[in-house]
């Protein structure tokens, strides 16, 4: 029974499930005028008038406690009144939020394992670490990319000015006695951060089972998505007993509906069963001959509704309307006749390769980049353990664009080595300042000291950094990865930006490059249909039954 108590200003409301699932008398308080609800302090607070008094009691009959002793001048409450349910009083994050955020809260203070699945620069961080401060674990461990390890610490600084924990990172460097040495002298209030490649490596890993946090937070938890990868089945075992647990992610699904699974298998384990097998069967359809490739999804209403009552998903684009618009274009290339030849010939060496069994579902990727590659403008060969490189319109049409920017800082996107070392030397002959993010290199200073361009290979540079002091990006070539694309283009198209910002495909005509491209658009259009779908689920709105009956075109899939 929803129990509201009026005296003084305040009204204070103990179902805040009922809140946040915004059920008719919330609805009808609401309109109710001068009403407002305070996070901070869990109560509704109301004018002191009749017929506000009057307007609550017709909403809630009697349900409503109330004093009206209060409208004496006075107005000093007279009787004491027990909670059905004490409140924690632990001091949470000095940040203020913002409404949207305080009704997560709501949400999140309500549970033990939370999934914000939240675009970056929407405040997921600050919400997790309202959770952590609500419930005070007394042992924390954040598991995140390596790039963000410092970001989680100097996000504690920014928000937390009292901070009762102490931080302690480790990573895969850290020796044997040091490992034992932190766990041994960091037993109550203390956050340990360490990155997913370190977590499951040797002493590491037996030294985080040796801590048995009380809380474990994994970031950017689409890492964890792949069930067989050794880092995803080592977090699971990790939070098999763990009583608080987070992942937070802006990228749930970075290929298909089956990332959900590794995520929240260490999330909640029964919330879809302990068989991947299992659940592939229950939500998907495959072909039979080649196993890992999706042609049907089925259960689609069951799987969504799990997924929205188990979660929050928030867009930057739904929260922060001052964001500036953002323009994709594509320019189309062609090869030269020594790239077409070369591209045909080996087409068709796999084309045969294909009909005799000798190429594999596993190993087809590397075979589909062998083609991206010379549509880039080289090629390896393997007898000559070399690369071999062409004459190359991308080179061209890339020069061409960052000619026409004038003195505008631009970011190109890559996704192979040899692109990225012939990118660099193609514009610094331009006379082009570049910065270079990836291949061991990280010039981020020297980019915002004032190079104008900014390489970045989207497998090492496409998370936790900031460049939105450009607006332009190009990429030389396209992705499968959606995560990787995603990413990388909120590196420029984030909170802090105030250009339009453009965004360029270089896309060489009648190869991979449009395949990939056409595949890599249908993956967002049904990720952002599916998510679209789950908001109007936690709205009760059943218009997202149209969403999921909404066909996708043909696509690529990946392992």
């Amino acid at each position: 029974m929803t129990e509201i108590f009026i005296y003084s200003y305040k009204i204070f409301v103990k179902d805040t499930e009922a809140f946040l699932q915004r059920n008719e008398r919330y609805n009808q308080l609401q309109k109710l005028e001068g009403i407002s609800f305070s996070v901070s302090e869990g109560m509704f607070k109301m004018p002191a008038n009749r017929s506000t008094i009057q307007g609550v009691r017709k909403i809630y009959g009697t349900e409503a406690k109330y004093d009206e002793s209060f409208l004496k001048e006075e107005r000093k409450m007279l009787e004491t009144v027990t909670m059905l349910k004490e409140e924690k009083t632990h001091k949470l994050c000095d940040t203020k939020f913002y409404e949207y955020q305080e009704k997560i809260f709501q949400w999140v203070k309500q549970r033990k394992k939370i999934a914000l699945f939240m675009d970056m620069g929407t405040g997921k961080t600050l919400v997790t670490l309202n959770f952590l401060m609500y419930h005070r674990p007394k042992k924390v461990l954040i598991i995140c990319p390596k790039v963000a390890m410092y970001v989680w610490q100097s996000e504690f600084k920014k928000h937390i000015k009292d901070n009762p924990y102490t931080i302690v990172t480790l990573n895969k460097g850290t020796s044997k006695d040091k490992a034992d040495k932190v766990i041994e002298n960091n037993k109550e209030n203390t956050v340990l951060i360490i990155n997913y490649e370190s977590s499951w490596r040797d002493h590491i890993e037996k030294a985080l089972r040796d801590y048995k946090a009380d809380m474990i937070i994994c970031d950017e938890s689409h890492k964890i998505k792949t069930y067989g990868s050794n880092v995803s089945k080592y977090i699971r075992q990790l939070g098999k007993n763990t009583e608080y647990k987070a992942i937070l992610t802006g990228t749930p699904v970075t290929n298909t509906k089956l990332d959900y699974w590794g995520q929240f298998a260490f999330l909640d384990i029964t919330l879809f069963g302990h068989l991947y097998s299992a659940y592939k069967n229950r939500y998907f359809e495959f072909h039979p001959k080649f196993p890992s490739k999706i042609i049907k999804e089925k259960n689609m209403e069951e799987l969504l509704g799990k997924v929205a009552e188990n979660s929050v998903t928030v867009k930057l684009t739904e929260v922060k309307k001052d964001l500036p618009p953002i323009t994709e274009e594509i320019i189309y290339t062609e090869m030269s006749t020594t790239q077409q030849k070369t591209y045909e010939k080996l087409r068709k060496e796999q084309f045969i390769k294909l009909e005799k069994g000798e190429i594999l579902v596993k190993n087809a990727m590397n075979e589909m980049q062998k083609l991206q590659q010379i549509s880039s403008g080289f090629i390896y060969i393997e007898n000559e353990a070399t690369y071999k490189f062409f004459e190359n319109s991308k080179i061209e049409a890339l020069k061409d664009l960052i000619e026409g920017m004038g003195e505008e800082k631009v970011i190109v996107f890559c996704s192979f080595t040899e692109e990225l070392k012939m990118i660099k030397t193609a514009l610094e002959k331009e006379g082009k300042t570049v910065a270079v993010i990836g291949n061991g290199q990280n010039e981020l200073q020297k980019f915002y000291d004032g190079a104008q361009v900014c390489i970045v290979n989207l497998l090492a540079g496409a998370e936790g950094i900031d460049l939105t002091a450009a607006h332009y990006a190009i990429y030389f070539s396209p992705t499968l990865k959606m995560d990787k694309f995603e990413q990388s283009r909120a590196r420029i198209y984030r909170n802090g930006q105030t250009m339009p910002c453009f965004v360029y495909h270089l896309i060489n005509k009648n190869t991979v490059d449009t395949k990939i491209y056409s595949a890599l658009k249908n993956k967002i259009k049904n990720k952002d249909l599916f998510e679209k779908g789950i908001k109007l689920y936690s709205e009760g709105d059943e218009a997202y039954k149209i969403l999921l009956n909404t066909k996708e075109n043909e696509r690529i899939e990946e392992e």
